[in-house]
């Protein structure tokens, strides 16, 4: 008999065919609280997609304030998306 068989951990980064991530997926349909559970799985805030997005940037373009406001409390770099976020008014609340 072999070693019991043990799933594998679910790879929190992992990209689909756009590039995007689970935490690109919550931040741009602006789920706090899914963007909450990646974070706290150690999803990198700052992951870019094919097009260079980031979680943050998504959010912003969307619109999603609070999810924008969030992953910038918990460090997502304000500064790749900044143009946008400014643009959006969101610059002040991201900063």
């Amino acid at each position: 008999m072999g070693a019991p068989c043990t799933p594998a951990a679910p790879q929190v980064d992992a990209k689909d065919c756009t590039g995007a991530t689970a935490l690109h997926r919550a931040a741009s349909t602006g789920r706090t609280d899914i963007i909450r559970l990646l974070l706290g799985a150690k999803a990198k805030i700052d992951a870019r997609n094919k097009d260079k997005a980031t979680p943050l940037l998504l959010a912003a373009i969307a619109g999603h304030q609070p999810a924008a406001i969030l992953l910038a409390g918990k460090g997502a770099d304000v500064e790749v998306g900044g143009c946008m976020c400014d643009a959006l008014g969101l610059g002040s609340a991201v900063r």
